[in-house]
């Protein structure tokens, strides 16, 4: 997501001071893309020096995204500063609707020194935390699809909130402002409890905690067996499928979680968090040798103001296993829930959604699963891995016709055994990161959607010098906000800008774009998804709106040929 983040970032800034993107720009977006659809074609997967290649594709792709989101935010911060006077932040909100939220930005061009970060418009503090070359804080409401400027007053001593949490040694219980969270040695989180909603959002009726790192070796035969109800039943195809080292004759193995483990807090007044920490079970290898991770680490944060949990659990010293599976594991209450998953421009209701032989026990998600009780829900964000078992570890589970009786989740982490996904090619530490979002079910999707777009496309900042003229201003709205802004972009074989529509509503809308920066005889031509015209037009009126029929789940590609473009 943070390559077409950049890319809208770049667009809007462009469109707003009528000088756009260089056509080198434009080829580097295009290899970008290039290399983001060859690393996600799972067919190439054909030995070591094939996935080699792919950790290789996985490394490029991020460093052309991070080069292409510096350009943008540079460009952007340019085209709205003067370039000279007083250091600033400029932040970008993406999104069709205005937001605040967590942003994570360099330090570099800031003062040494202390300094306030004050909003500019209404002049209040913005709490931050500085370190490691980084600072991050709760972002104010960005305008839609716009920017805010936060000024930087270098001060002898910046003025620091009091803490709004507190930690009680005895009981392992930190107390914030919505949420109790109690830890256990057992290796993760125990009682999660929702102030504000009355729930509790932590299983009691599991073995594990949440967030404990859980490791399975699936015996030989049921291997085998999974391989045949994935191949089509067809036996000769997976003749030989899984011999080798630590594979023949391999006995089951788990899921097991970690040893005991260590509880620490941080308390801090702008970030709190716990971070748990365990030794993993060593499974004693057919070879002699084990590969397992050694140790996990698994830290629980939350922000002043905000209601979001953050999980972040690293396996430390060693490398993923070469057989079985690793999983975060993530007990969310609830019996017999609604579970809404969110999949590529569609949101399916667990079971019901899926066709007969679709694998419904371990799916891949787009941006999030939710798991929605009678009053309220869970949004459950997985950042770094798509891969969700549900009810029990699913690399290994086979099951194309369930209901889904509970809301324990299980991320796989990674997955060794062959043809059942990308075997890990890494050593070292590594690390994943999940958001966790209660919400109420005033939205039909609980706000699954949108949260998606918050969680996936951050607010992003950068270090400006000079003020823009405006404190804060939005280039593009999009109503309702279950209508989002996919992308933004100089058309491929034509003059103008392609924007592309997404709805995540399951009944058909009008979407209400606004476009401050169109002019009088713009017109917005619907497209096909090669950007070919199909004749149908829609007029922008006076206020620079313009008004698109969508029906449920629909995507609508839109090119806007402006005046100047003919």
């Amino acid at each position: 997501d943070r390559l077409p983040a950049a890319e809208i970032v770049r667009t809007l800034a462009a469109a707003a001071s009528g000088v756009g993107p260089s056509s080198r720009e434009r080829d580097a977006y295009r290899r970008g893309y290039e290399l983001l659809s060859r690393y996600v074609e799972h067919t190439t997967d054909a030995g070591p020096g094939r996935r080699q290649d792919k950790v290789a594709l996985a490394h490029r792709g991020r460093r052309t995204t991070d080069r292409l989101e510096s350009q943008a935010l540079r460009a952007a911060a340019g085209a709205l500063a003067a370039g000279r006077g007083d250091v600033g932040v400029v932040l970008f909100n993406v999104a069709g609707w205005p937001r605040g939220g967590l942003v994570r930005m360099g330090d570099a061009g800031l003062p040494t020194g202390d300094f306030e970060l004050i909003d500019a418009g209404t002049r209040s503090a913005v709490p931050y935390l500085r370190e490691a070359g980084r600072i991050e804080f709760i972002a104010p409401a960005v305008p839609a699809g716009g920017y805010l400027y936060l000024e930087v007053k270098p001060v002898g001593r910046r003025h620091q909130p009091g803490s709004p949490a507190d930690w009680n040694e005895r009981q392992f219980t930190l107390h914030f402002e919505s949420y109790s969270l109690q830890f256990h040695a057992a290796g993760g989180m125990c009682r999660w409890h929702d102030r504000a909603r009355s729930m509790q959002w932590c299983s009691n009726e599991v073995e594990f905690p949440m967030g404990t790192y859980l490791y399975e070796v699936p015996a030989s035969r049921r291997l085998r067996e999974f391989a045949r109800r994935v191949r089509g039943n067809c036996a000769e195809a997976t003749a030989g499928f899984l011999s080798g080292p630590d594979r023949d004759e391999v006995t089951d193995f788990g899921p097991v979680g970690g040893g005991p483990a260590t509880v620490v807090p941080e308390i801090g007044p702008l970030r709190s968090r716990v971070i748990v920490e365990a030794a993993c079970p060593q499974r004693e290898a057919p070879s002699g040798r084990s590969d397992d991770v050694h140790r996990y680490r698994s830290t629980f944060t939350v922000y002043r103001g905000c209601r979001d949990l953050h999980v972040r659990i690293a396996l430390l010293s060693g490398q993923p296993a070469t057989v079985g599976a690793g999983y975060g594991f993530f007990p969310l209450y609830g019996s017999e829930p609604w579970v809404l998953i969110d999949r590529i421009a569609h949101l399916v209701q667990g079971g019901h959604g899926f066709l007969r032989g679709v694998n419904t026990a371990h799916l891949a998600v787009h941006r999030g699963v939710r798991i929605e009780c009678q009053h309220a829900g869970v949004n459950f964000y997985p950042l770094d891995t798509p891969m969700i078992g549900f009810s029990a570890p699913g690399a290994y589970r086979f099951d194309d016709a369930r209901e889904y009786a509970n809301g324990v989740l299980y991320a796989t982490l990674f997955n060794g055994g062959r043809g059942t996904g990308l075997a890990p090619q890494q050593s070292g530490d590594l690390s994943y990161e999940f958001i966790l979002r209660p919400t109420g079910n005033d939205d039909w999707d609980g706000g699954l959607a949108r949260g998606g777009i918050e969680v996936f496309r951050p607010i992003l900042g950068t270090v400006v010098r000079g003020r823009p003229a405006e404190a804060s201003r939005s280039l593009l709205r999009v109503e309702p906000d279950l209508v989002h802004l996919v992308a933004m972009k100089p058309a491929e074989s034509d003059e103008g800008l392609v924007l592309r529509l997404w709805s995540a509503d399951p009944d058909p809308l009008t979407a209400r774009l606004t476009l401050p920066f169109a002019r009088r005889g713009d017109v917005l031509h619907v497209c096909d998804l090669l950007e070919r015209p199909t004749g149908r037009r829609i007029a922008i009126d006076r206020q620079a709106a313009a008004e698109v029929s969508m029906k449920p789940h629909q995507i609508v590609t839109l090119l806007l040929k402006t005046t100047r473009t003919g």
